[in-house]
């Protein structure tokens, strides 16, 4: 990273470097080949070796783990052009999340709402969307509240030159998002048919892609947005209707079949 680009406020290796895998540190893959023994020959059965006899089994196997993504940037939906945004920092550099705990959430919990601000959910609201679209506690990326040149009236409008404005997230992919890890089985199975002798042979293959039909989900919108005027007033009320779902997901079961006359 060039230094025009590093923060002038903080350690760089705070504010500016961190890890840049993607989409997952861990990857794990298996090649194999097997030749199944044959039957037919080993005990002098011709038509048991024209079911059990010149299989070739082989695959590759891979397992990732769920992918990383970076923690979530501050969105608004509602501002207008007499109620825009402001400008959270006042300078060049942009204001970040505060992320005040683990984003990871127990088995089968559910979040109502930041504990750590004094921003309360809208009344029949949830902080993460619609219960059961939940796959982070967004409720531990807190929206820092603007700087200002002196205190404003509320919170909301600016607490004067404070450097918790900018929020204390760090970069690259930091987040493990749930449910998007790989497991995925691709193989292969051949057999060949000797047609009098070994010169002439029918040749089958079929082969199979992700052969378990496996879901496997590849990416996710974690990114809150809240609804602007209702946050100047102290009420957050998420405006992602997508937020906790999965967004895409790897192929389904595939299948080619070939079969060939060699001679």
């Amino acid at each position: 990273m060039s230094a025009t680009s590093t923060s002038p406020y903080f350690p760089e290796k705070f504010r500016n470097y961190g890890p840049s895998y993607a989409p997952t540190p861990q990857v794990l893959v298996a090649n194999y080949v097997y030749d199944v023994p044959n039957l037919g020959e080993r005990f002098h059965s011709r038509p048991l070796g024209w079911v059990t006899d010149h299989w070739t089994v082989s695959g590759i196997t891979q397992w990732h783990n769920n992918i990383r993504s970076a923690v979530p940037g501050i969105s608004f939906t509602g501002t207008t052009s007499t109620n825009p945004q402001m400008d959270w920092t006042g300078g060049y550099e942009g204001a970040r999340m505060l992320v005040v705990g683990s984003p990871k959430l127990a088995s089968g919990a559910s979040t109502s709402g930041p504990t750590s601000t004094p921003l309360v959910p809208a009344p029949g609201a949830n902080v993460n969307g619609t219960p059961g679209n939940q796959l982070l506690n967004e409720s531990v990326f807190v929206i820092p509240f603007p700087c200002s040149y002196a205190p404003g009236p509320t919170p909301q409008q600016g607490v004067g030159e404070q450097m918790s404005c900018y929020g204390n997230a760090g970069p690259g992919s930091l987040i493990a998002v749930p449910g998007t890890q790989e497991f995925n089985w691709d193989m292969t199975f051949g057999k060949f048919f000797p047609l009098k002798g070994e010169r002439r042979q029918l040749l089958f293959r079929g082969e199979f892609y992700n052969i378990f039909n496996h879901t496997q989900f590849s990416a996710a919108n974690i990114s809150p947005s809240y609804n602007w005027p209702l946050w100047q007033q102290g009420v957050l009320e998420q405006t992602n209707s997508n937020l906790g779902r999965y967004t895409a997901a790897l192929s389904p079961r595939q299948i080619s079949l070939s079969l060939r006359l060699v001679f």
